[in-house]
């Protein structure tokens, strides 16, 4: 359950350096929205990789196939959020808040898209990068152990 609790605070720290750097490339040096967000998220990416070494002690060498699975994860996860569901996300923030102001519409906007992001990439890297291995049920031995020969006093 520690381990869990770990990996989710540190899912919720990927989401906020993210967000907070998104915030500082689109808004503070007027970034395409594009490449704030990718960039944002390879700054909370490289956090997180950062903080998870500790318990990838599983994984021994990193290997092309490794690195690809982990890029491939992180590609698949920013593509979907903040590309693919895009358009939906701000068309139903326009909808739910017609009068918003349009940096903050954009800024909800981006708050629900990196939340799926921290929430995708997380059910992956479960999946994908962090497979639990099976355990093998062992059958208890029917044979009771062998007796313990009692010592004279």
């Amino acid at each position: 359950m520690r381990q869990r609790s770990t990996y989710i605070l540190i899912g919720v720290g990927n989401l906020l350096i993210g967000i907070g750097f998104i915030m500082l490339l689109l808004h503070g040096l007027k970034w395409p929205y594009i490449w704030a967000t990718f960039v944002g998220n390879a700054c909370g990416i490289v956090w997180s990789y950062l903080v998870h070494r500790p318990y990838m002690y599983h994984i021994q060498t990193f290997s092309v196939v490794v690195v690809g699975k982990i890029i491939g994860v992180y590609l698949f996860s920013h593509v979907v959020a903040f590309i693919v569901i895009h358009p939906w996300v701000y068309h139903a923030i326009s909808i739910w808040a017609p009068d918003w102001d349009p940096k903050l519409h954009l800024d909800v906007v981006l708050f629900l898209e990196a939340s799926v992001f921290t929430m995708l990439s997380i059910v992956l890297e479960k999946f994908i990068l962090f497979p639990r291995e099976v355990e093998t049920y062992k059958q208890p031995t029917l044979v009771s152990p062998a007796a313990v020969p009692e010592q004279e006093v």
